[in-house]
């Protein structure tokens, strides 16, 4: 990347923000990151400039990244739903935003914070727009492929997905044997999995994609190494995702990690 501007992290919680930070580091882009107090793990401080708020200081997010002179920012992590409902101190821009919405899902939520940082000169980049060599290509990546019964289940996952994407409900489903075991709630892909794991004797599998109308510039869905771990505990036979509009976070390690526990992951 030739742009010697800063890109700005707006990171929430979980590895990604700090995957996303090392893998931009490597590629020689300088950053910034704003940070969530509360969501966004410490250790960020360590690889990047970091400038903390609370949730729902949409001003402070945005007047950091004017200050720092960044020319684009990312979305990376979540914040857990729970805090807006409790814990969140959304500040008088955030007022604004919210009292404009009609509907507050997720997508309309982002998409309103997105339009608010491109009209202050801010560009908001999709992830695989900065790291691309991350987005999920199609077919098996890893030694073991899903067999019939796991693609059968595959394409169940996808059939549900399709429907919930449209009431932005969750992006991911675990399957069994044709049976849905989970969806994706409030508490999030890595609860799902637990739940999956103690619904079933093992053997599901998770499905994540996002709708066909889902902005990518935020919460494209995503696999990594911990995902692959969690799926391991609940005794899943692996994964899949949409290919060319999910993530496979540091590919490379999450791809070894899966072939050493037996797992697939395939992109659909």
């Amino acid at each position: 990347m030739s742009d010697p501007a800063p890109i700005g992290v707006i990171a929430g919680n979980g590895a990604l923000p700090l995957a996303i930070v090392r893998r931009l580091a490597e590629n020689g882009r300088p950053v910034i990151v704003v940070a969530h107090e509360g969501e966004t793990d410490p250790a960020i401080a360590g690889l990047a400039p970091v400038r903390w708020i609370h949730v729902g200081q949409i001003g402070a997010l945005t007047d950091h990244l004017l200050e720092a002179g960044a020319s684009a920012a990312v979305f990376a992590g979540g914040v857990r739903k729970t805090r807006l409902f409790g814990g969140a101190r959304p500040d008088a821009t955030a007022m604004l935003l919210l009292a404009r919405l009609k509907w507050r899902g997720d997508n309309s939520l982002l998409t309103a914070l997105a339009d608010h940082l491109e009209s202050n000169g801010v560009a908001v980049r999709a992830g695989h727009e900065i790291i691309p060599e991350w987005l999920a290509g199609e077919g098996p990546v890893t030694r073991r492929k899903p067999d019939a019964a796991g693609r059968r289940d595959i394409e169940t996952g996808m059939e549900i997905l399709r429907v919930l994407n449209q009431a932005e409900v969750g992006q991911a489903v675990a399957i069994h044997k044709g049976v849905c075991l989970a969806v994706e709630a409030i508490e999030g892909a890595d609860a799902l999995i637990a739940r999956a794991g103690q619904l079933s004797s093992g053997g599901f599998v998770l499905v994540k994609a996002g709708g066909l109308n889902h902005d990518q510039r935020f919460d494209l869905p995503a696999i990594g190494p911990q995902t692959i771990l969690n799926l391991h505990a609940a005794g899943a036979r692996g994964a899949a995702v949409a290919a060319r509009r999910a993530w496979i976070i540091e590919k490379e390690r999450t791809i070894a990690l899966a072939d050493d526990l037996g797992l697939f992951v395939t992109g659909v």
